[in-house]
């Protein structure tokens, strides 16, 4: 068992707001309550770390990133949009800077770690009481969007995945296993793709920082994939669920028409682009992508892409800017797994954590999502204090 110093009043705020981010997202009470507990945790941070409070690069990117979106307001075809969306932005920096002091100390590192399962594992619970997971139909809805709740759920198992490579104990399969099903009964193709991405970086690069056990551990990764999508196209309810849905996106390949929501996604992504196209350099004001669609497409809709998102709002030069961060990250991540043993498995997640965020930006409008801005905090604290233990 993985052992932490004692919890404290910084723990417990961070845990609070952890939890009800997860449970509740989008809930304009309790979105509050967590922005709150944030705050505090900040404050928390700060008062513990006086005299020793830093302000780290991916603070200052995030900053550059959010006053980029605040000059956007200026020239945007929906100012009031603008100006509502980029306040968020602003208030995403109150995490990162906590997060980054809070990590720099290596047991806090693995509390997140335990953190992020822990509220992982409360918000499969909660869908389990308060959703029929057995009915067929897609799980998740009782607290956010289902891509989003199951993409949570697929960071939480490279975690999960890092602690098993640790440690094996079999009760972590069990843990694993937990996380894997409700990915898939949210029915999210995206979370599904962003599952098997990281999982396969964490499962292949971890391989280097075992002594032994590495092709035992590639074999039973292969099989547990295999036995997976068996069991999603055999199993009624499974089938039902995402089988289905993952059906609909081959016969697009195949055919050029998919079911309705793949079509729809596919014609967002074509009317973005056209946008796109007429302001590449600095686009037509931050998250005016929705008044967009609404004028071309005749409703109101995100991209599901924050790449195409950000491209059409701030253009080249604002998605340069947020993008700074996570490549940096991959790159900070390659140079831990260049080193051996436990900073080289250390490096495996941070890589497989970036790369899920990546892939997942392809298909889910993340900027604003505080959990994920916290990973990338997180991975950035992992290189700077393997750093300094290395030196």
């Amino acid at each position: 068992m993985h052992k932490l110093g004692k919890l404290n009043i910084s723990d417990f705020v961070f845990t609070v707001a952890m939890v009800i981010l997860f449970l509740a997202p989008e809930h304009a009470l309790f979105s509050q309550v967590a922005n709150v507990f944030l705050a505090l945790f900040l404050a928390i941070t700060v008062f513990e770390r006086r005299g020793d409070f830093k302000l780290h690069a991916i603070a200052v990117i995030f900053f550059m990133f959010s006053f980029m979106c605040l000059v956007s307001c200026l020239y945007s075809i929906s100012p009031a949009d603008s100006l509502g969306r980029t306040k968020t932005t602003f208030q995403m920096l109150i995490p990162i800077c906590g997060c980054m002091n809070y990590f720099s100390l290596k047991e806090n590192m693995d509390k997140f770690i335990n953190i992020y399962i822990f509220a992982s594992l409360i918000s499969c619970a909660y869908m389990f009481v308060m959703e029929d997971i057995f009915s067929g139909n897609p799980v998740g809805t009782s607290i956010a969007n289902q891509n989003q709740v199951a993409t949570r759920l697929a960071l939480a198992m490279v975690f999960i995945l890092f602690r098993l490579f640790s440690e094996f104990k079999w009760w972590k399969l069990l843990v694993l296993g937990i996380s894997v099903l409700f990915i898939i009964l949210s029915g999210s193709r995206s979370a599904l793709v962003v599952t098997l991405v990281s999982a396969l970086f964490m499962v292949v690069l971890s391989v280097k920082s075992r002594r032994r056990g590495g092709g035992l551990v590639l074999v039973g990764s292969l099989a547990f994939i295999m036995i997976t999508i068996y069991l999603i196209f055999n199993v009624e309810i499974l089938y039902n669920v995402i089988g289905v849905r993952l059906e609909g996106v081959m016969d697009f390949f195949n055919s050029g028409v998919g079911e309705s929501s793949v079509n729809a996604r596919a014609e967002l992504i074509a009317t973005g682009w056209e946008r796109f196209e007429e302001n590449p350099i600095f686009g037509t004001g931050f998250n005016s992508f929705k008044s967009m669609s609404k004028e071309s497409v005749g409703r109101i809709a995100y991209s599901h892409n924050n790449y195409l998102e950000l491209l059409v709002g701030i253009g080249l030069v604002g998605t340069f800017i947020y993008y700074l961060i996570p490549f940096m990250l991959i790159f900070c991540s390659l140079k831990l797994l260049m080193k051996e043993g436990q900073t080289s498995l250390y490096g495996a997640l941070c890589f497989s954590l970036t790369a899920g965020i990546l892939v997942s930006d392809m298909f889910t409008v993340n900027y604003h999502q505080k959990t994920m801005i916290m990973v990338l905090a997180f991975v950035y604290s992992v290189y700077l204090v393997k750093k300094e233990e290395l030196i």
